[in-house]
C-alpha cells in the first residue's frame, strides 16, 4: 500500500463554519483516506481537531494522528509562504 498525503492551500475554518458548508461531512471523509494531511498554520490543525472530536465523533490519538470514519491519519501544520520582496 503507498502512502498518500494532501496540502489545503486555504485556510480551514473553524468547526461550527465547517459544519455550516454543505457536504462537510464527505468533504472531512474524503480527507481521512489520505495519510498525511497537511494545512498551513497550527490554528488550522487545531480547527481540524476540534472538528474531528466534536462534528465526526473522532478522537484525537496524539502527535498529530487522528482516528475517524474507520480510518486513522495525521494532520499537521506545515507554514509556507513566498518571498515577497524576491
Amino acid at each position: 500500500r503507498q502512502r498518500i498525503g494532501f496540502f489545503l492551500h486555504i485556510p480551514l475554518p473553524p468547526p461550527t463554519l465547517l459544519a455550516a458548508i454543505p457536504e462537510h461531512e464527505w468533504l472531512m471523509r474524503c480527507l481521512f483516506a489520505y495519510d498525511l494531511v497537511g494545512l498551513q498554520t497550527r490554528q488550522d490543525v487545531q480547527h481540524f481537531e476540534r472538528y474531528v472530536c466534536e462534528e465526526a465523533g473522532g478522537q484525537a490519538l496524539g502527535d498529530g494522528a487522528f482516528r475517524a470514519h474507520g480510518q486513522r491519519m495525521v494532520c499537521r501544520d506545515f507554514p509556507i509562504g513566498i518571498d515577497v520582496d524576491g
